[in-house]
């Protein structure tokens, strides 16, 4: 009781430049401009609770200095950024609740809050609308804004259990200053979580995983009633998704059967037919494995960060690294190693060229 007093005490005795970001513009001799980064009457509270952070939007000019051109403020947490060239859209979790047991209570989801944001103006940021959707994101690919609608790929349930869970993919409008669904599509993947997502146009690829790897191709021609319209199950799976004409490439995990998992491939999915899309060629990033070995795995950084992909004319360059295990305990450099896999893509096929890596060096004794 006597801290809650003397809380309440600190917070009515406080005043608004302690409540508000601040800003420093600097350079070699110091401190040049500073203040609060955002006015009051531009900090928005979103309908619904999401989070106690303070996501500030600004808007710079960057031929002309580092001046503050405009600022706005929400009352969130974020975690999720996407971008087009009208909307920016900014996704966090708003986490279940749980009772006395650790259990989730009946009433509760997992659900992601999203709150978007005009940017046609380039000299000004204004706030439109705040909702949310059932589940949670993988990344900043699974948002899309297109003609005015905010498409968003989400799974059901929590990111480390994907049991029981399915994926959708919601259409939100704006009305006023809600986002509200306007179509979706869901039961894909049932029981798994999507690995990938793209969408190009009126049409999204999700890439769901559990064993096999479903690429889903899903028509957004009508956003009030989106439509799944193919399926292909292969195993493995992408874990990014990259357009190239007709056809997806995909960077990822190969696998079999049985759902087991091994090195970075790279996989080339047709997709002129929304009905019918097909796997047409697939390559190994990485080397084959050496003789004498009792493990060996490769892996690409695409998987988790998609700056990492480089095109270059027909050519794509894919960073990837392998490891491998010997009980005889060879020497590492013999086994590990890193190197950009350099792969042309052509109609319909994958020509490896060569890995470019650095050469290995001996270590000092």
């Amino acid at each position: 009781d006597a801290a809650e007093e003397a809380n309440r005490r600190l917070i009515e005795e406080s005043t608004i430049d302690m409540w508000l970001p601040t800003y420093q513009v600097t350079n070699d001799d110091g401190v040049i401009t500073e203040g609060p980064i955002v006015d009051c009457d531009q900090v928005h509270l979103p309908s619904e609770f999401a989070g106690f952070g303070s996501l500030v939007v600004l808007t710079v000019d960057i031929d002309d200095g580092l001046e503050l051109k405009d600022s706005l403020s929400v009352f969130t947490d974020a975690q999720t950024v996407y971008a087009s060239t009208e909307r920016l859209a900014v996704a966090t979790p708003r986490w279940p609740e749980f009772d006395d047991d650790g259990e989730l209570t009946e009433e509760s989801d997992y659900r992601t809050a999203i709150h978007s944001f005009d940017i046609s103006d380039p000299g000004t940021t204004s706030y439109t609308a705040s909702g949310s959707v059932r589940g949670h994101l993988l990344n900043q690919f699974s948002m899309s804004e297109h003609e005015g609608y905010l498409r968003v790929a989400t799974t059901d349930g929590t990111p480390w259990d994907s049991t029981g869970s399915e994926s959708f993919v919601t259409v939100l409008s704006e009305s006023g200053s809600d986002l509200v669904q306007a179509g979706q599509v869901g039961g894909l993947g049932e029981g798994e979580q999507i690995f990938a997502v793209r969408f190009l146009g009126d049409i999204g690829d999700v890439v769901t995983f559990e064993q096999i790897d479903p690429l889903y191709t899903i028509d957004l021609s009508d956003p009030e009633n989106p439509v799944t319209r193919g399926e292909l199950k292969i195993p493995g799976f992408s874990s990014y998704l990259h357009p190239w004409g007709d056809y997806l490439i995909g960077i990822g995990t190969d696998g079999n059967d049985e759902g087991e998992t091994f090195g970075a491939v790279a996989s080339l999915f047709d997709i002129s037919d929304i009905d019918d899309p097909a796997l047409v060629d697939k390559v190994p990033l990485g080397p084959e494995a050496p003789e004498g070995l009792d493990w060996f795995d490769s892996s690409s950084p695409v998987s988790w960060d998609a700056k990492a992909f480089n095109v270059w004319e027909d050519t794509i360059i894919v960073p990837v690294s392998w490891w491998g295990y010997a009980e005889s305990g060879r020497d590492f450099q013999e086994i590990n190693g890193n190197a950009a896999a350099l792969i042309r893509v052509g109609d319909g096929t994958l020509t490896p060229i060569g890995r470019v890596g650095h050469p290995v060096i001996e270590q000092c004794e």
